[in-house]
């Protein structure tokens, strides 16, 4: 036994003798010129080792050389794709005796990578293969007999850098990839793939069984199971790439889960709204520069939204288009204990996102089953939003809304530095008694109704547009029967309190015979104003009103008057004399107020001029609470003498007749003479 040991031994040390031997005689660098070949065989692309092959002696045999380049393709901005500082590969020995190399594992260390786009979206990781469709024969002829062959079991690359750049935009990213690995147990079975990346300042961690390494050149779909993680974000992907080698003819199930959306917010660049949890999948699929998720099932926070969306790249810029429904969207304020803050201001000052609108196309149609705001609900939703070149178009917007129909025409133009908005929306057949506020107390029943605001305005924000609009708004409301109990309840809303001022009978009668209500206004530079377009008819007494909305500030200074009709018992002197609604469109407050206490016509008038406040009382509610129709005067179906001419009183008492201008010409003289006419001198 001992004797057969000492043999056995001895065997070893003779053939470990005849392979050093053969190893110290081996030439590597004999298939080095082949090696290069190879490569540019199969990839059709330069490839240069430009140091020499080097063999080291060890129990693995390993090849190693400094210096590596891969060439970019014709089109590129730069002569190569990959360079590398060294190259390493262990080769099998059993095979290298018999003159084939197989290489058991790649080490890439300090490799820099650059990928890019041309102008038509095509990317430069899209390599011709030899034996693919569309490729040169001749310039891709098959490896000569006795080329080695390769069997690839693990690539492993070390402080990896990434370079991409978009040929359309001319932008440049770059990520760092400090480890990168890939290993396989046998030739033709599945590949596990770890990696670890930086980009823009946040850690990425992938894990992935993909197909087998020597199958990413064959351009066969190719089997992918992936997950990533990083900053809170998890997205997972499975399916096939059909030609992995320029990343095309993906069919991909992806699902991405965040518990907020700010995670995001330092990969994508943009400062996102706090919003979750979110959980999106579908499946993507890519087609000529362009992909599409199909079949997404998104669920954001509480809602749930499906559909699909499509980006395009073939254009100046990206073209999103999509088609999405979702069953509800409630964007009311929460009521919970020191989360809602009152608004000081209804229009908001903060800038419109110009930037954003002139960096993405869109083509957007959505369906909303039921859209909850905190003054209205919305059901049946739907939209069409485009945005070409930086032009928005909300064109149409359809609902229902309280029992009527809401269509809306919206555009925003960027004209300089500023957005011009254009605006048509119009609401037929309301049902006011269904809106939320007035549905709490029972105020109304029935009274259908028909708004419409028309107009433009331009700057930079919502705030600045409103100051300086123009434009039109007309409420006409037919019959109802207004609630009288519910306007003496407590905490009664301003509505209510204003009702209760105008009509002295509340507490007699249970209902109000309401036959018609009318608020008109001509806006110009931000200013709302009307002198007899605010007017209410009931069974029993008139309402006729007026004044001015500053747009600018959100100031209110409007005046209605009761007067009763003959016959019901009361006088006028049992009505209050003016009742006036001030504050500001975000606190309106309501009080009664008396002619005596109004100011002077020239005082009036200049506050108008200089874009103040006045009421409009006095002189306008004498001479037009006679009116016994003042919903035909509000529309401007009265053209009699209380329309066209007004009898005053002067100081002297005498009786005079003028013309009544428009209240939308009150600057300067011209308000001046409007008020004396209005006030007397």
């Amino acid at each position: 036994m001992v004797k057969l040991a000492k043999y056995g031994l001895l065997f070893v040390f003779i053939l470990l003798a005849v392979i050093i031997g053969f190893l110290l005689t081996l030439d590597v660098n004999h298939y080095k010129a082949e090696l290069i070949q190879v490569v540019k065989d199969k990839t059709g692309r330069e490839f240069q080792i430009n140091g020499d092959l080097k063999l080291a002696l060890s129990l693995i045999p390993t090849i190693a050389v400094n210096e590596v380049s891969f060439g970019n393709a014709g089109w590129g901005s730069q002569p190569d794709m990959l360079t590398a500082n060294r190259f390493e590969a262990e080769i099998a020995l059993i095979p290298l005796l018999q003159g084939d190399v197989r290489i058991n594992r790649l080490v890439l260390v300090k490799p820099d990578l650059f990928l890019e786009t041309n102008a038509e979206g095509i990317g430069n990781w899209a390599l011709e293969l030899a034996g693919t469709e569309g490729t040169d024969k001749e310039q891709a002829a098959p490896a000569a007999p006795g080329t080695p062959g390769f069997d690839v079991r693990e690539i492993s690359v070390e402080d990896a850098r990434l370079n991409y750049k978009n040929g359309r935009s001319g932008e440049t990213i770059s990520m760092d990839f400090p480890m990168l690995t890939l290993r396989s147990d046998t030739t033709d079975g599945p590949v596990s793939a770890n990696l670890e990346t930086i980009y823009k300042g946040q850690a990425i961690s992938m894990t992935a069984t993909i197909g087998p390494l020597p199958q990413l050149l064959d351009d066969k779909p190719y089997p992918v199971d992936m997950k990533a993680t990083t900053a809170g974000v998890e997205v997972s992907a499975i399916g096939t790439i059909a030609r992995i080698t320029q990343l095309a003819g993906l069919e991909l199930n992806i699902t991405v889960k965040t518990d907020n959306l700010t995670n995001l917010s330092k990969l994508s660049g943009i400062e996102l709204p706090a919003v979750g949890p979110i959980n999106v999948s579908g499946t993507l699929l890519d087609a000529e520069q362009s992909y599409r998720l199909q079949s997404m099932q998104a669920a954001i926070a509480d809602y749930k939204i499906t559909g699909n969306l499509e980006v395009a790249l073939a254009g100046d810029r990206p073209l999103l288009t999509a088609e999405l429904a979702t069953p509800l969207i409630d964007i009311r304020p929460s009521t919970r204990a020191g989360e809602q803050q009152k608004k000081k201001r209804v229009f908001s000052g903060d800038p419109l996102p110009m930037d954003g609108l002139k960096a993405i196309d869109a083509d957007l149609k959505i369906s909303i089953k039921q859209l909850l705001t905190t003054s209205v609900e919305l059901a049946d939703v739907n939209l069409t939003l485009r945005i070409n070149n930086g032009q928005l178009k909300l064109n149409p917007f359809k609902a229902n809304i309280a029992g009527g129909n809401l269509t809306a025409n919206v555009e925003l133009t960027p004209k300089g530095k500023e957005l011009e908005l254009k605006s048509d929306i119009n609401i037929k057949q309301l049902t006011p008694g269904l809106l939320p506020k007035l549905k709490e107390k029972h105020l109304i029943d029935d009274g259908k109704t028909d708004i419409t605001f028309k107009g433009t305005g331009k700057g930079k924000s919502v705030a600045e547009i409103m100051a300086g609009f123009n434009g039109n708004l007309l409420v006409t409301v037919g019959k109802g029967v207004l609630q009288n109990s519910s306007l003496d309840l407590a905490g009664a809303d301003l509505i209510s309190q204003t009702l209760s001022m105008v009509n002295p009978l509340t507490k007699e009668d249970k209902t109000t015979q309401l036959q018609c209500a009318v608020v008109r206004f001509d806006i110009k530079d931000g200013i709302a104003a009307t002198e007899k377009g605010i007017a209410m008819e009931t069974s029993k007494m008139t309402v006729v009103g007026g004044g001015i909305i500053n747009l600018k500030t959100e100031e209110l200074d409007l005046g209605v008057r009761p007067h009763p009709r003959q016959g019901i018992g009361v006088g006028a002197g049992q009505l209050a004399e003016i009742v006036r609604l001030g504050g500001t469109l975000a606190e309106p407050k309501a009080k009664t107020d008396t002619v005596a206490a109004m100011k002077t016509a020239a005082k009036v008038g200049a506050a108008v001029a200089t874009g103040g406040l006045s009421i409009l009382a006095g002189g306008l509610f004498d001479r037009t609470t006679a009116d016994e129709h003042p919903c035909d005067t509000a529309l401007g179906k009265n053209p009699t003498s209380q329309a066209s001419a007004t009898t005053s009183t002067t100081q002297s008492g005498a009786q005079t007749t003028e013309k009544k201008p428009n209240i939308i010409e009150s600057t300067g003289e011209k308000v001046k003479g409007v008020f004396k006419g209005l006030f007397g001198k």
